[in-house]
């Protein structure tokens, strides 16, 4: 018996132990830094938002659209705070329900005199020239108002991503008093009222002025917004069947009492702008050039390009892999131009930042015309070797191929330098396949930016090499680092919860399991005490009684003298 009661008080050891181990691990594990926090702001539970439809009266807002901007924003917003109002333990107001005149100062005290824990003020955007697009969200400069507009800027643009607009990004601007310049933000902060200024899409760009025709596309914006919002509050509506309440630990990491990095205005033009060459077909009148680029201040969004020197420009595009929630770009990718008529294209590129500063490349030139016969490269003229053009770095000089070499030099193909930091090497094709040769490739087109292949580039292998993946320096690395870390980190919990589980459900069975048997033994010890108290003047009895302890294994039986010399022999 006691044996039996030493086992299982070390199972209960072994299996405490374990449990315990597991809570420490569990504790360890969620100290791992991934890029999730808590909401900074605490609403409380009376929670309080105002809606404010930008403009109104005789501020039409933008004119550039097929509707005035005072009649989008209310719009959206009256689309906004229905869909809000269906969500549990929030009370929703909107600073104008009409076509009225309203000061930005009236707006920030309606919202303040109705104890408003957030206002988000609702507009719809324009740009001088008319060609930039997508989605911005504009913040407070001052802490801690900025933090709570960054983590809901997060949640928002997420939103507006799945809706199809690029991301401009969560920012600030500064007025010339040093003050928030849009009058929205800065009422409110003085208030003491945390605000965000939603500039949807821009009305003035097909892009995204497709998104914005009818009555239906403006209220599904409103209802994106009231997602958002009710994502970053932790809503839930039993009407609509969702519920936000998880969202809580997975906002984007904020400093409280600082200016976030991602929202710091950009006042200067990008730094660096390098164009070098990359491959030509000049039967084919196409080529392929290297852009690379970096802005130290920022990030890059957008980029456009003229072949004619600078005459007329392409449209807008959107710069490789760009992401403002992050802050990451791409700062090298290959430009494919097909010139078409266009014989001695002198090529510019223009880069934009996220406050849409721009910087202009020097003009890039080649070193033949296009739609002649690929010229030999021992017959280019001297002086012509250069295919940079003025301000451009010169390659390498081509080295001799010695005899019988597979060396690409040998067909005009050469190294370049490294043209920025962090930039992988380009290649310089002078002598390329023919427009036979491109028509049985299947006529290959050169506006890919993803890093495709380049034709006519052949490795001494004859397998055309592909364009390297240039990131955004170690950013990307330390964020797919905490990627794997967050998607680790929720596999060991998971793990950690199910065994820690198991563990402690053994344990707390050993433990109930060993003190029954100690209750039953203890009951038995009484028992046969009181059995032995009461038979000990009887012989026969006690005999009886002996037998029954024996038989019942409570009581080990001594040996008789008989027995130990037999066991002796044996």
């Amino acid at each position: 018996m006691k044996k039996s009661v030493r086992r299982c008080k070390f199972h209960n050891l072994l299996f405490g132990a374990a449990f315990f181990a597991t809570l420490l691990f569990l504790t360890a594990v969620s100290a791992l830094p991934v890029r999730a926090a808590e909401n900074l702001l605490d609403p409380g539970e009376d929670l309080v938002v105002v809606i404010d439809p930008g403009h109104g009266g005789e501020n039409l807002g933008t004119e550039e659209g097929k509707r005035l901007e005072k009649e989008m924003t209310l719009i959206t917003a009256q689309a906004l705070a229905d869909e809000l109002r269906q969500f549990e333990g929030i009370t929703v107001y909107l600073t104008r329900t009409e076509d009225v005149d309203l000061s930005l100062e009236d707006r920030a005290q309606f919202a303040k005199d109705v104890g408003a824990d957030f206002l988000f003020s609702i507009h719809y955007n324009a740009s001088l020239n008319h060609n930039l697009y997508g989605s911005e969200v504009w913040v407070p400069l001052s802490s801690p108002y900025n933090a709570y507009g960054f983590q809901f800027g997060q949640i928002q643009m997420e939103s507006m991503k799945e809706m199809g607009l690029y991301l401009r990004g969560i920012k600030t601007r500064t007025g010339q008093t040093g003050e928030d310049y849009y009058g929205i933000l800065r009422f409110s902060t003085a208030l003491g009222v945390p605000s965000a200024l939603i500039e949807h899409a821009h009305v003035d760009q097909p892009e995204d002025a497709a998104l914005l025709e009818t009555e239906d596309q403006l209220r599904a914006f409103g209802v994106a917004d009231a997602h958002s919002i009710a994502r970053y509050f932790g809503l839930r509506s039993e009407a609509l069947g969702l519920d936000y309440t998880g969202e809580a630990g997975h906002y984007a990491e904020a400093e409280k009492n600082g200016i976030q990095k991602l929202t710091l205005e950009d006042t200067t033009d990008p730094e660096h702008l390098q164009l070098s060459f990359s491959s030509a077909n000049y039967t084919a009148g196409k080529a392929g050039i290297q852009v690379v680029a970096a802005d130290r201040d920022g990030m890059l969004l957008y980029y456009d390009y003229s072949m004619d020197g600078g005459q007329t420009f392409s449209a807008l595009m959107k710069w490789p892999e760009a992401d403002p929630t992050t802050g990451s770009y791409k700062q090298s990718f290959y430009l494919d131009l097909d010139f078409g008529k266009i014989r001695d294209p002198e090529v510019i590129v223009r880069v934009y930042n996220q406050y849409d500063r721009v910087k202009e490349s020097e003009t890039f030139t080649f070193t033949q015309s296009f739609g002649d016969e690929q010229t030999d490269p021992s017959d280019v003229p001297p002086g012509k070797e250069d295919a940079n053009g003025p301000g451009q770095e010169k390659p390498d000089q081509v080295p001799e191929k010695p005899e019988g070499s597979t060396d690409p030099a040998a067909t005009g193909e050469a190294e370049l330098p490294a043209q920025a930091d962090g930039a992988d090497t380009a290649t310089q094709s002078g002598d390329t396949a023919d427009a036979a040769t491109a028509e049985e490739a299947g006529q290959e087109t050169f506006d890919n930016l993803s890093g495709a292949e380049v034709p006519g580039q052949e490795t001494d292998a004859g397998a055309s090499p592909k364009r390297p993946d240039l990131t955004a320096g170690s950013e990307d690395g330390y964020d797919a680092l905490l990627s794997f870390v967050s998607r680790l980190r929720g596999i060991l919990l998971l793990f950690c919860i199910f065994f820690g589980g198991l563990f402690a459900l053994l344990g707390l069975a050993r433990l109930v399991n060993g003190y029954l048997s100690y209750r039953t033994a203890e009951k038995s010890r009484k028992e046969h005490a009181r059995k032995r108290t009461l038979h000990t003047d009887n012989p026969e009895l006690m005999d009886l009684y002996e037998a029954d302890i024996y038989g019942a294994g409570l009581k080990e039986k001594p040996l008789r003298k008989q027995d130990k010399e037999e066991d002796d022999l044996f």
